[in-house]
């Protein structure tokens, strides 16, 4: 009987068992419950004790270089120049042919990797702006690339900055023209200037340390390279790293045309590695190469080499005169585990790097040399989890994909005739490399949930509210974010080049 008159009522007389039941003076009671007095009762789940609100704290901008060392950009010829003024123009009109050129990749161009942890304070936004640090506390603008818009913009907007796992940002940061003009007088064969960071809308006085870089007084991308007096050759390279321990990538790429006494040539190679969990691998390897010339016909050969994991797994080798074309592609993966502990779980993760390999060509090797090779890989992300214990459990979550997805053509070109009664060699040599890249994007790691005893509270009112305590069982859930990319994704044509010679044989 529960004792109405009893001034001492009070949370003593109410107990909450396992079950979450609410005893009254030993009665079982309901929500809704009248007792005699005319006391209704009412239970609800209660909360512990909130923190006491504060204001939001200032965004302590935090910027960790992460490629370990020094960046170097080529400060460009004028005809350099002029492609950044077309970059940077959108009222530019062109033609089709003027469109190659414009796509050429400029110097002035510098390539980093960057790390923000943000501390204590999530930002769903964060508006980046880059600088070049011209004196002791004055910056010059820089622009950086935004893969959204695919242009060169002024801020990038780093979207979903959180305070319990780095974001990764790949950058690619273009000197204006205006800028390259005031460092081309000041700068000798180089100099070493740092690259700043600051949050946009707020006072350039407030930029972080991002890198330094290597200005080189040099227009070495736009001078040809010649063997000898006579000679042609043609050669660009061009690499991307992702750099991650947990899931990084890196692209790497070369070409090259000649045209000497021996005839016309090519050469191409492109490889792709990937980190999962601490382990690098060679997940693509390609090279194609292949020489023609009208004065040595036999001479003449096409060959091709596909790996994976460094070792071959397709191979092309013609001689003579060929011509053909084809493409060959291949399903791959590798894995590695790693374990881990999340909350109170130990956690065996299983992260596979899978995608898709290859190579596209064609090549005509005859009086005259067509070449055309295309390696491409696409990588992405997936995973396993493996939990020993009866009370937890887990899984994977998160879309990192790409990992790296790259695609780069190199296709040359070159006619040939024998004049002077065959004591000379004509050619006129073309070569063309472009290439699209998508670097990683997204967030991606392990979980684990488990279950464990607690102490849950309820509400209780009936002469007056109390949270009264009991025991309960607890479920908690912890998501282990492994990476945290910004995506990237650029094309560009890397070298457009054309020329004719005579080469005495």
């Amino acid at each position: 009987n529960i004792d109405d008159d009893d001034d001492d009522n009070d949370a003593e007389d109410i107990f909450i068992d396992e079950e979450g039941t609410v005893y009254i003076d030993g009665i079982a009671i309901e929500e809704g419950t009248v007792l005699e007095n005319g006391v209704v009762v009412s239970i609800k789940e209660g909360e512990d004790d909130p923190l006491e609100s504060s204001e939001d704290e200032p965004f302590a901008l935090n910027i960790e270089f992460v490629d370990k060392q020094t960046c170097v950009a080529f400060l460009p010829t004028e005809e350099g120049l002029a492609i950044q003024k077309r970059i940077l123009d959108p009222t530019a009109s062109m033609t089709e042919e003027i469109d190659d050129i414009h796509m050429l990749m400029p110097d002035g161009l510098v390539d980093l990797n960057i790390r923000i942890t943000p501390g204590k304070k999530e930002m769903p936004e964060l508006p980046l702006k880059f600088g070049l640090e011209v004196r002791d506390g004055m910056y010059a603008d820089l622009l950086v690339w935004d893969s959204e818009i695919e242009q060169f913009a002024e801020m990038l907007l780093i979207e979903d900055v959180r305070t319990d796992v780095e974001k990764s940002v790949a950058l690619t940061l273009l000197f204006p023209p205006k800028l390259i003009e005031r460092l081309r007088g000041r700068v000798g064969t180089s100099q070493t200037f740092g690259i700043v960071s600051w949050i946009d809308g707020e006072s350039s006085a407030n930029a972080v340390e991002v890198s330094e870089v290597m200005l080189v007084n040099l227009p070495d991308r736009y001078q040809e390279t010649r063997q000898g007096p006579y000679d042609l050759e043609f050669s660009t390279n061009y690499e991307r790293p992702f750099p991650d321990e947990n899931f990084g990538a890196a692209f790497a790429s070369s070409a090259e045309a000649k045209l000497n006494h021996n005839g016309a040539s090519t050469k191409a190679h492109a490889d792709v590695h990937v980190t999962i969990l601490g382990n690098t691998y060679e997940f693509l390897g390609a090279d194609g190469n292949a020489l023609a010339a009208p004065h040595n016909m036999a001479g003449a050969y096409a060959n091709m080499d596909i790996r994976f994991l460094g070792g071959s797994i397709f191979s092309l080798d013609e001689s003579g005169a060929y011509s053909g074309s084809d493409k060959k592609s291949f399903s791959k993966q590798v894995c590695a585990s790693k374990t881990v502990c999340i909350l109170i779980v130990p956690v065996k993760f299983t992260a596979c790097a899978t995608g898709t390999l290859g190579v596209e060509w064609e090549y005509g090797v005859n009086q005259d040399l067509y070449a055309k090779i295309g390696p491409f890989v696409d990588v992405g992300v997936s995973g396993s989890v493996e939990i020993d214990l009866g009370f937890a459990w887990g899984g994977v979550k998160g879309d990192l994909t790409p990992l790296i997805k790259d695609q780069l053509w190199s296709r040359v070109k070159c006619s040939m005739e024998l004049r002077n009664g065959g004591l000379d060699l004509w050619g006129n040599l073309n070569i063309k490399v472009w290439n699209v890249l998508e670097g990683p994007k997204g967030k991606f790691g392990p979980y684990a949930g488990y279950r464990k005893p607690s102490t849950c509270y309820k509400t209780v009112c009936a002469w007056g509210c109390w949270s009264v305590p009991y025991p309960c069982t607890e479920e908690g859930e912890k998501w282990f974010v492994m990476v945290d990319w910004k995506g990237w994704k650029k094309s560009w044509t890397l070298m457009n080049s054309n020329a004719s010679t005579t080469v005495g044989l």
